[in-house]
């Protein structure tokens, strides 16, 4: 549909739900009218073309849109901190080997903090209980969780993968994470969205081949000691979030419309 329609010479527009130009929409770049990008910067568009584009952010859910203005509110010394962990189908495994071994190094008084939400593929499901049993970590693990929108709201960290959806949901909500991207992902554009949080102090960005149980415990440690950082990471976050992508996106094909 978008090749016949450039070759009927018509408006066309095309959206990069990623901080890095994709494959596909590379290809189509330099042909369409506009380019809807979800983040301010796109990396890998040739310079000649940035007049193209427009920041309309990604489309969120309307639970995700609704706690836009919800305040977070940083733990205060000795308060619990409750940590959100999740990566979907091919991120869960890898969590649940490192983040329960990390929690468990944590000195005793910060151990007794943690409130943990992590996704945990089934297969691994009684291994990292046990884990967390064994280090007297208070945990809630499940392969799914149907009101992640909630949990997002609750969370005080968050540590994930920074798929396009994962790094807008936290701009747009406004809080602060650890991001490991997927090093499998197709041109490495986890990294380059991690990078767009990591830029304005929203995030902390752990690459795979570093993310180890004290490397881990080490960056805990240290947000644990600093409620005040984290405030100023969510709130960095959320100034990046754009929580109305949808309706700009409408205006967008509008305009076209009435330009065509």
């Amino acid at each position: 549909t978008m090749v016949a329609g450039i070759i009927r010479r018509q408006s066309t527009l095309i959206h990069e739900a990623n901080a890095l130009l994709g494959r596909v929409n590379g290809a189509l770049a330099g042909r369409v009218t506009l380019i809807a990008s979800a983040f301010p910067e796109l990396a890998g568009l040739p310079a000649a073309l940035k007049g193209k584009v427009r920041f309309t952010g990604n489309p969120v859910r309307d639970q995700i849109r609704a706690l836009r203005d919800v305040t977070y509110a940083a733990p205060t010394s000795g308060n619990e901190l409750r940590l959100l962990v999740f990566g979907g189908s091919q991120g869960a495994k890898i969590f649940g080997e490192i983040v329960p071994n990390a929690l468990g190094a944590l000195p005793d008084a910060l151990k007794e903090r943690i409130n943990l939400v992590q996704q945990v593929r089934a297969e691994d499901l009684s291994q990292v209980q046990k884990a967390c049993a064994e280090s007297g970590i208070k945990a809630e693990l499940k392969p799914f969780f149907s009101d992640m929108a909630e949990r997002l709201k609750a969370a005080h960290l968050v540590v994930g993968r920074a798929g396009a959806s994962t790094v807008t949901e936290l701009a747009v909500i406004g809080r602060p994470s650890i991001l490991v991207p997927l090093p499998s992902a197709m041109d490495d554009h986890q990294t380059v969205n991690a990078q767009s949080l990591v830029a304005v102090g929203g995030a902390i960005l752990l690459p795979q081949k570093e993310f180890t149980p004290q490397r881990l415990t080490e960056v805990i440690v240290g947000l644990m000691a600093d409620s005040e950082r984290l405030a100023r990471m969510a709130k960095a976050a959320r100034a990046l979030g754009q929580a109305d992508a949808q309706v700009l996106l409408a205006d967008l094909v509008e305009d076209l419309a009435r330009d065509k």
